[in-house]
């Protein structure tokens, strides 16, 4: 087990040091509203609301597991709350946090995405002060290739609500695991002291120069947290090894984490849609600043009081009234904004008194950690589902203006946007604008040939997941809508991989593409189309290539180790480098290697070729 900071030990002999405070609330979050069930991904206001002080970082979820919902996360069956693996440390509620290797960031840049949970401290940890941090760990066990992720579990503290609009792993060392222990609950605490003044706790994984692995095999693995506290600690001298001293915010993460907008919030008559004098100069105020920050996009709310019976339709009446004046009377578009109308559901206020239905009475504007691009596409596919050809025209092009380069080739296979394909604006301006994406390439035609190649090639594997990326999406309000998924036909057989490796011959004949001429996503296409292929002369063919570009940096080492095993696992060979898994015969079942040809030597060739080592069971 991995020892970075101090034993448990040590602490429990200071815990007579500690004042009775705790200076966190809802640390054993027994305190929540009702849940409308187990697994319902919320968004970030219900969130607050259900589970205050407690909100969902990174547009993740951290899932409430309530020990009174046995039943129902037994029926669901999807590993979210699993009650027959976990049971709360104390009470009867506890909160699943995980951490997916294969995950992309919103940009496709980054592998590996874990849920954030955080709160805002009621006020600030003072300069100078000792506290201790302490909550209960449960780590379900988690796959061989998997379970060194559980070393990056820990907690981070920042001066201010922290942000991550991209959805990739937060930075932090300071506050990780000394102790990694699968499948009981065990202690966590780390002493602080601050220097400066933090006020948001945050838990999850983080990453900095060393990282969590990362693969494409898609594990979701599970940790829980429980009875978190933090207390003031005295009597300990400054100079004791087991302090943190700690200020959030390097330089670096200064640039990189954007500063939050200040949103809105505006107030109705009773039965009533139309925007108060007094509501106009808030929303003027709201315009200026989102006017001052054009990539950010927000959320806006809508709630009335429970009095009537067409609640919803009155909060999305408030909700346009609201968007109309900020589009006529200041120019800032729709697509900025994800509207959510809750109607009486989720209110901010008791609806018993007049001063909780005024509260109540309201449409709310807050910032979204969502890059623009995304609230566009949604935008873009509405308009598509409505039949509205030319309002999604204008929207495409918008968003081939936002978009990274490397996203925009998926929406050529996007089967949501075939209503579009047709028409001739399609190949005249979408078609030449993703094309140019590739214009910084060496050889940008077989660049776009080669990453279309891939897209077609990950059609019936993983394609539909990086489609479904392209929009923003709220689990809350979409999971229910089938119009937002994404599927293909598929054919089983093995012909079109074959006709994927004939493709890919008539395209670089009998070489192999360098990244440095076409980019690293449309060279790894050689890579999967050759490795979906059962003939192993063809890869027997293309391995002397590959193993030229690796050793001319113009290709990634694991494909050369990948192909190679698979060319000798089809022919009925141990393979030498560890990289071929047989598939689990059930759910839960554990991956298992393929025969090794020297299991002690495996390691070593790994290390040659710049591979992590794997762990072999006996």
């Amino acid at each position: 087990m991995p020892k970075l900071l101090p034993c448990f030990s040590i602490f429990f002999a200071l815990i007579g040091l500690l004042n009775a405070q705790n200076l966190l609330q809802n640390g054993g979050f027994e305190a929540h509203g009702a849940l409308d069930c187990i697994d319902c991904p919320m968004f970030q206001n219900k969130y607050n609301a259900i589970i205050p002080p407690w909100e969902n970082l990174n547009g993740s979820y951290a899932f409430i597991c309530d020990c009174t919902l046995k039943k129902q996360s037994a029926a669901a069956n999807n590993g979210i709350c699993n009650f027959d693996k976990v049971s709360p440390h104390a009470g009867c509620n506890m909160m699943e946090l995980d951490y997916m290797p294969s995950c992309l960031d919103q940009e496709h840049k980054t592998r590996g995405c874990s849920a954030y949970l955080g709160t805002q401290l009621s006020h600030p940890l003072e300069i100078g002060k000792v506290y201790e941090i302490s909550f209960w760990l449960h780590i379900l066990p988690a796959p061989e290739s998997d379970a060194d992720y559980a070393r990056f579990i820990g907690i981070n503290l920042y001066p201010k609500r922290v942000r991550n609009p991209t959805g990739k792993l937060l930075e932090g060392n300071a506050f990780r695991l000394d102790t990694v222990v699968f499948g009981a609950w065990y202690p966590i605490k780390w002493l602080v002291r601050p220097l400066c003044n933090l006020q948001v706790l945050v838990f999850g994984v983080f990453t900095d120069d060393e990282r969590p692995p990362v693969n494409q095999i898609g594990h979701d693995n599970r940790f829980y947290i429980d009875d978190i506290a933090i207390k003031e600690v005295t009597g300990i001298k400054d100079s004791s090894a087991l302090i943190v001293p700690y200020c959030r915010y390097t330089a670096k993460e200064k640039a990189e984490i954007p500063d939050e907008i200040e949103g809105a919030a505006c107030f109705f008559s009773s039965n009533d849609s139309l925007l108060a004098p007094a509501t106009l100069l808030i929303l003027d105020s709201f315009a200026y600043r989102a006017k001052a920050n054009p990539s950010a996009a927000f959320m806006i709310i809508g709630r009335t009081d429970s009095i009537g019976n067409h609640n919803k339709a009155l909060a999305k009446a408030r909700i346009k009234s609201t968007l109309d004046y900020l589009e006529i009377k200041h120019g800032i578009p729709r697509f900025r904004f994800l509207p959510v109308g809750l109607g009486d559901e989720s209110p901010l206020a008791e609806n018993r008194s007049e001063a909780g239905r005024q509260r109540n009475r309201s449409v709310q504007i807050q910032q979204m950690d969502c890059s623009m691009h995304l609230m566009v596409y949604r935008y873009l596919l509405l308009h598509v589902f409505a039949g509205e050809k030319a309002e999604a025209f204008k929207l495409l092009n918008i968003w081939l203006n936002l978009a990274p380069d490397r996203r925009k080739i998926l929406a050529l296979f996007d089967p949501r946007l075939d209503p579009l394909k047709a028409d001739p604006t399609w190949s005249a301006v979408v078609l030449k604008k993703v094309k140019a994406a590739y214009r910084t390439q060496k050889q940008p035609a077989l660049a776009f040939s080669l990453d279309s190649l891939g897209a077609e090639d990950q059609k019936c594997r993983t394609l539909d997941r990086y489609i479904e990326g392209l929009q923003a999406y709220m689990g809350a309000m979409d999971s229910t809508d089938r119009r937002w998924d994404v599927s293909f036909i598929c054919d089983t057989s093995s012909l079109l991989d074959e006709a994927h490796v004939h493709a890919l011959i008539k395209l670089i004949g009998f070489d192999w593409p360098k990244i440095s001429e076409v980019g690293e996503r449309p060279a790894k296409t050689a890579f999967l189309v050759i490795s979906h292929t059962a003939d192993t002369s063809m890869i027997a063919r293309y391995l002397p290539l590959l193993k030229d570009r690796c050793e001319a940096g113009e290709a990634e080492w694991i494909h050369y180790a990948t192909l190679s095993d698979r060319m000798l696992v089809h022919r009925g060979l141990p393979q030498h480098y560890g990289t071929q898994y047989r598939p689990p015969g059930s759910e839960g079942e554990k991956l298992r290697l393929f025969p090794l040809e020297n299991a002690a030597m495996v390691n070593e060739w790994r290390k040659e070729l710049g591979l992590e080592p794997i762990q072999i069971e006996e």
